[in-house]
């Protein structure tokens, strides 16, 4: 990328951030509302091509949205734009792209309904972090029933390491479960990219 297409880039960024925080005066394009999202698009202008720069912001609802991807439509175009970064629950994002269009009001902006993938990929990343808390866990335990284990007469040592076995039968399946979690997580995240 050019120094003169990034500089037009960040002057576009910059731009959309200003008009949608003051409302300058422009005329609202229509724009579909999800529930609790707040997805605004406003038209900035226009050339006598037919070619419109349009500045959107997404929200995303109380989890993460990753890869975002939003559809705009006119009269004479479709055009699917994928947001580079997820956004974070409760946060928006400004973005801005072309379309072509012989009448500006015909512009709509729709959000890719992804939220159940969202939502699954989210219960994946607890259910990871869980299981890293428990293997944690039981490490502690471990090493605990270890040092107690070096420290015992010999006739109390059979059933510390009763305990031993124990703890490290529990973990093994553990570790079992978190090969299986981080597989359903990866691709979870594969199907959302895909």
């Amino acid at each position: 990328m050019n120094k003169k297409t990034t500089t037009l880039t960040i002057t576009t960024i910059t731009l959309a951030t200003i008009l949608l925080t003051s409302g300058f005066g422009l005329s609202s394009v229509h724009a579909q509302l999800s529930k609790n999202n707040t997805t605004e698009i406003k038209l900035v202008t226009s050339s006598s091509l037919g070619n419109h720069s349009v500045i959107f912001q997404v929200c995303a609802n109380d989890y993460t949205m990753r890869a975002p991807e939003v559809i705009l439509t006119s009269d004479s175009q479709v055009k699917s734009v994928k947001l580079n970064k997820e956004i974070a629950a409760n946060t928006c994002k400004v973005t801005s792209t072309t379309i072509k269009a012989f009448d500006k009001n015909s512009i709509q902006l729709k959000k890719v309904d992804k939220s159940k993938i969202n939502l699954m990929i989210s219960d994946a990343e607890k259910r990871l972090t869980n299981i890293k808390s428990k293997i944690s866990d039981k490490n502690t335990q471990l090493e605990e029933a270890y040092m107690a284990f070096q420290s015992l007469s010999s006739s109390a040592k059979p059933a510390n390491m009763k305990k031993i076995n124990d703890v490290t039968a529990e973990l093994v399946d553990l570790r079992k479960d978190l090969q299986d979690a981080r597989t359903e997580y990866y691709r979870l995240l594969y199907v959302l990219r895909g």
